[in-house]
Order: structure tokens, then sequence, then C-alpha cells
């Protein structure tokens, strides 16, 4: 998705000119070291002021190799203190150095824009007074509970919940897709303790409106990512009713996450069917779907096709030239070229006379169509793909949602 930026407001003619300072925002992923992208750590690294928020001393390590002078927020933090007082606060420490003109990282733990209020406001803020600004994105708990559980989106559908919120606003739970509530283990308790934690969270009230919800024998999964290298992930299945149980309840960790299966399967709209074209797939004498590990009669004869399989003469395999390789590998480790393309592509691409005019004219376009299509070219006597004006989709890969 291409950045989307507010223009900055035009000065007053009497204004003096402001400095020019910039923000990005990063994330550490959730397992320290494991998860930190390529250009999160070349943003930390070129970075005039860096300033971050972590929860394990590993990650805050690493950060300050990569940045010796990266300052710790989490000092902000008090006991019993307003968890949004400590936000606003640090907040305004990263903003006062984008005023300043300095090019500013701010990194926050997991996926920066995933229940992380301070990198919120900033944005807002910086792009409201006129300051570049852009969120990089990170690997968050959801990523990982999907990966360890198994859950698919695309089945049933998905509904993501925060307690609190959910408690507040009294929002209807749909209990015929996944459900994950997120901050079970703080439900309620705005304050904050380096020593006790959550000791104000209502987790019993939150657990009694799943029951009214579920029933008491619905399962559920207490859910903890791995957060250091080495480590697995943690996933205890429980009843809801268990947690009626005070121990039980005392167990939620802080930073943990409840997935709840669906309990009912909704019927198939056979009206909607028909207008989709889809009545014989779904319809009452269409087969029932078999589940992802199955080997039934479909199955069986996709495998067998495999034994003369030929690709299809359409196929293109993708690669790129060690030319464009180079290029992409800069913009991808290094925020100051990267700005240097994005205001003036010529200027890079003049850098690099071994790329082909196919790849100079894809990389002056800025757009992925004609990018893909140089990495994937077309048969021999094919027409291309990408028109003049760089149209198209470019040879781009099916959608992760395509089930043709």
């Amino acid at each position: 998705m291409a950045e989307t930026e507010t223009p900055p407001a035009a000065p007053s003619p009497s204004a003096p000119e402001r400095p020019r300072g910039s923000l990005t925002v990063v994330g550490t992923g959730l397992r320290a070291l494991s998860h930190m992208t390529l250009e999160a750590i070349s943003h930390i690294r070129d970075a005039d002021r860096v300033f971050f928020s972590v929860p394990d001393g590993v990650t805050a390590r690493q950060i300050r190799d990569i940045n010796p002078e990266a300052v710790d927020l989490t000092q902000y933090y008090g006991e019993d203190k307003r968890r949004k007082q400590t936000y606003v606060q640090m907040s305004e420490v990263i903003l006062r150095e984008v005023r300043a003109g300095s090019a500013v990282t701010a990194v926050f733990y997991g996926h920066p824009g995933f229940f992380v209020f301070p990198a919120r406001r900033i944005l807002s803020i910086a792009r409201k007074e006129g300051y570049r600004a852009v969120m990089l994105p990170g690997i968050s708990s959801l990523d990982c509970l999907m990966a360890d559980l198994r859950v698919d989106p695309s089945v049933n559908g998905c509904q993501i919940l925060e307690a609190t919120d959910l408690l507040l606003r009294n929002r209807p739970i749909i209990t015929s897709g996944h459900v994950i509530i997120l901050q079970v283990g703080s439900v309620g308790d705005s304050a904050f303790s380096f020593t006790a934690g959550f000791r104000h969270a209502k987790r019993a009230v939150l657990f009694e409106r799943l029951i009214e919800a579920y029933g008491e024998e619905h399962r559920s999964v207490l859910y903890l990512a791995a957060t250091y290298p080495g480590l697995d992930g943690q996933a205890v299945v429980r009843p809801l009713g268990a947690y009626r149980d005070p121990k039980v309840l005392a167990s939620v960790p802080p930073a943990g996450t409840l997935y709840i299966p669906a309990k009912d399967m909704l019927p198939t709209d056979m009206a909607m069917a028909e207008k989709l074209g889809m009545s014989a797939l779904v319809g009452p004498d269409a087969p029932v779907p078999a589940g992802p590990d199955s080997y039934g009669p479909f199955e069986a004869q996709a495998i067998a096709a495999l034994d003369h399989y030929r690709p299809s003469p359409t196929w293109r395999p993708r690669t790129a030239s060690k030319a464009l390789q180079r290029v992409m590998t800069l913009l991808a480790g290094t925020p100051s070229v990267a700005a240097v393309y994005r205001k003036d592509p010529a200027r890079l691409v003049d850098l690099h006379p071994d790329l082909t005019p196919a790849e100079r004219k894809a990389l002056l376009s800025r757009r992925a169509g004609p990018l893909n299509a140089v990495t994937a070219p077309p048969p021999e006597g094919a027409p291309p793909t990408v028109d003049e004006a760089g149209n198209g989709n470019g040879g781009d890969a099916p959608s992760e949602g395509e089930t043709a």
C-alpha cells in the first residue's frame, strides 16, 4: 500500500521557515531479535534521534547496539500512574525532537500501529503540523496467534476486540466466527505498577460476559506469544466456565490474549449464491467441504495429476537481475537512498548504468505493476502485460484470499 501523507499547510509569508524534522515509527515484532525487520533496523541505525519502548532487555540492548544514543521511554511509567498520562508524555518527548528538525525514529514493541496509543498520537500530530511521518509494519501478537493456533480468518471470519472496550460499549460478539480478545489480563485497569502489574483488573466481569454469550462448556484458548528466541508460544485450552475459579482467573497473564472458536455455523444465503453463480458449489447437493488435512476423492485426483504435471505455458519464473536486486537492497536498507528515490527517481536510476531500459522505466514509474513485469518477463512472442502508462497488473500474483 502506498504511503498516504497529509500535505503540509502553506507557511505564512511573514513566518520564519521551520526546521524540517521527520518521524518514522517502527515495530520490533514480538520475539526478541528474531522479528526485527531490515527496514526497522536501517531506520534505527540512520536516525538522528531514537526513542524506544520495549518490554525486554534483549530487544533494548539490540536497539542500543544499533544506535547507542537511543532513549528508553519506559522511564515515563510510574507506580499506579495512569497509562494515558505516560503515553502523552512519551509522545511529547518524541515530538519535541521532530520539531527541532531531527530525523526521529520511534520504536515500539510488536506492530507499532497495533494497540500503541503513543504511535498513533505522534503520527497524527506530526502530520497535522506538516512533518513527514510514516509508520512501518511489524509482527504483532495477532500474527503470532494465527501462526501458532492455525487460525485462518478466511474461514468463518474473524472479530478482534479489546477486552475493556468490549465491556464498556457492550459490543455484540459474533459467535459464528473466530473471536480474538486482546488485553484480557488488564481489562478494566487504566493504571500500571512496576511491582504488581495490573492489580485492578476486572477479569471476572469479562468472563461472565463471555459465558453469557457462549455457555460454560465452550472451549477457549488463553494465548501468550513467545518473546525470546528458542521459546514456544503458550496456549492453554479451557472451557470458559473454568475461569469462575479464582485461582484460574488469577493465572491470566497481563499480556494474555483469548481466542474463542466459532460456536455457530451460519446458513448459506441461497439467493445470494444464485446471484454470485455459486449455487452448485454451496447448495444442498454440493459435497460437504473437506478439512485442510483431508485425503478425499478430490485430493486423490489432484495428487494423481502430479505424475504427469507440466507447468502452464503462461507460467513465468520470477527473478531479478543483479542490477535490480542491488537497487532494491539499497532502497530496503538505506533510508536516505529511499528518500532520494521518492523525490527524484532518476537521480538514483542514473547511478546504475547496468540496469536494462525496461528496469529503468519500471523504477522511474515507482509502480508495482511495471516492477513485477520486469521480474517475470512474458513468454517469447507474448504481448506485454503493462501498457505505456504502467497500467495493468504487471503479472501480479493472486491475492491471498483467492480460493479458485
